[in-house]
């Protein structure tokens, strides 16, 4: 099979727009309400439209969007598909990165079609299932993620507590903004604006509730080292783990390209390659963002529809050959490659939302006039002080279609924030979920 300019060598984007028709009910009604009634925020390259010296507006970067179509370019592409994903808008997030993507020959579609038809010879097995029963011999377990695809961190969570089982101690994560390297120990805007995504802070809580050490490793100097170089420091950083700690075994959560542990060429040397040569240890490394929806690159983005409408998969599952793990997208740059299924739909949100079910479903009644928006906050991280700068558990601007609001929470206590299209609070409540 021949690769059609993978995304991990190179991407092509082109300018493109949305028109007001393209967005869903909820942004329709936003953009309508924020001509005439909402200040419309700045968009940048840095993402500091969400974040300001007042906390997190999650709503300032989409109207700013919406109403700036013609923002759409190669340097914010990734920018815009995470702003839907903050708040929840995953359709948004797909279609934004399919835009994005330039066109193939018709040839590269055609062989698709063909490359599906030899899965006949292909068996699965539980991804979750085979990665923890490999990770038990590995110091260094390595899986990527696109950071506006929530659904990977869902994965990763689904494999924590065996992974602590097993003596991983050590969660490091690219997409947390604080480059000191110190172990994090709140979830809150500090963590970067990457970070600022409803499931990443889920997965953050899960992972230091259970004992986990999570670190920050993401260089943040951007511009200041070639992209080896930055690699190299990254991958110091987790170098450095295992220098202070001999027993050392790590998970890390990385960009798409940081856990190909082979050398690209003279002048590029990802992450896990340069791990490898920093400590002697070969990790296990797992790609998740070629065979997901919506891929990374379009190939694997038409070559995913297809096999997902073959084989409709129900759960994340590892191909084999012959009893041998493969990548189906015959990319030999990592160890293992999940392929996830499709996102189905519940209560207008997608069905992963509830986090391998253990989140419960809890249904809002929109009783304030211009609701808009709901968040649900820990409550024993909630104050009126700190709420500007706290990432909500879930939250959502979609009602389903019988006008509740539906968010998805672990058992527990929460305050519920009511919000209007100018973010202004409207009410304040006190949940439990049992």
């Amino acid at each position: 099979m021949k690769r059609y300019i993978s995304p991990l060598l190179l991407m092509v984007f082109h300018s493109f727009s949305l028109s007001a028709q393209d967005l869903p009910v909820s942004l329709k009604a936003l953009k309508s309400f924020s001509i005439n009634h909402a200040d419309t925020a700045s968009i940048d390259s840095s993402g500091n439209s969400l974040f300001s010296s007042n906390g997190i507006n999650y709503l300032a970067p989409v109207i700013a969007r919406i109403n700036r179509p013609d923002s759409l370019n190669r340097q914010n592409l990734f920018q815009a598909a995470l702003e839907m994903a903050f708040i929840n808008e995953y359709k948004m997030s797909l279609r934004y990165e399919k835009m994005g993507y330039d066109s193939m020959p018709r040839e590269a579609y055609r062989e698709a079609d063909l490359y599906v038809d030899t899965m006949k010879t292909v068996s699965f097995e539980n991804a979750a299932r085979y990665i923890i029963s490999r990770a038990r011999r590995e110091r260094i377990v390595m899986i990527n993620e696109v950071p506006y695809k929530p659904q990977h961190r869902v994965f990763v969570a689904s494999l924590l507590d065996s992974l602590y089982q097993q003596g991983f101690r050590y969660l490091a994560m690219e997409i947390i903004g604080n480059g000191r390297g110190e172990v994090i120990s709140k979830i809150s805007m500090l963590n970067g604006w990457k970070a600022a995504e409803p499931i990443s802070g889920e997965l953050i809580r899960m992972a230091i509730g259970l004992g986990f050490k999570v670190i920050p490793y993401e260089d943040q100097t951007p511009g200041k080292y070639t992209p080896t170089g930055r690699a190299a420091m990254e991958a110091q950083k987790i170098a450095d783990i295992i220098r202070k700690d001999s027993s050392a075994r790590i998970l890390v959560l990385s960009g798409i390209t940081s856990s190909i542990e082979k050398a690209l060429g003279d002048q590029n040397w990802p992450m896990a390659y340069q791990l490898k040569r920093f400590t002697g240890h070969d990790p296990l490394t797992i790609d998740q963002t070629e065979l997901t929806e919506g891929s990374n690159f379009e190939y694997g983005r038409y070559f995913y529809e297809k096999l997902a409408d073959r084989i409709q998969l129900k759960e994340a599952m590892i191909a084999f050959r012959k009893d041998n793990p493969v990548s189906l997208l015959e990319n030999d740059h990592y160890d293992l490659q999940v392929i996830h299924p499709r996102s189905g739909s519940i209560r207008n949100r997608p069905s992963w939302i509830g986090m391998n079910n253990n989140r419960k479903e809890f249904a809002i009644r929109p009783t304030e006039r211009n609701m808009f928006m709901v968040q649900g906050y820990y409550t024993n991280e909630y104050s009126e002080e700190s709420l500007p700068f706290l990432i909500p558990a879930d939250q959502t601007i979609s009602a389903d279609t019988d006008g509740y609001y539906y968010l998805y929470l672990n058992p527990g206590k929460y305050t519920l924030v009511y919000r209007d299209m100018n973010y202004q609070i409207l009410s304040i409540k006190e949940i439990t979920v049992m």
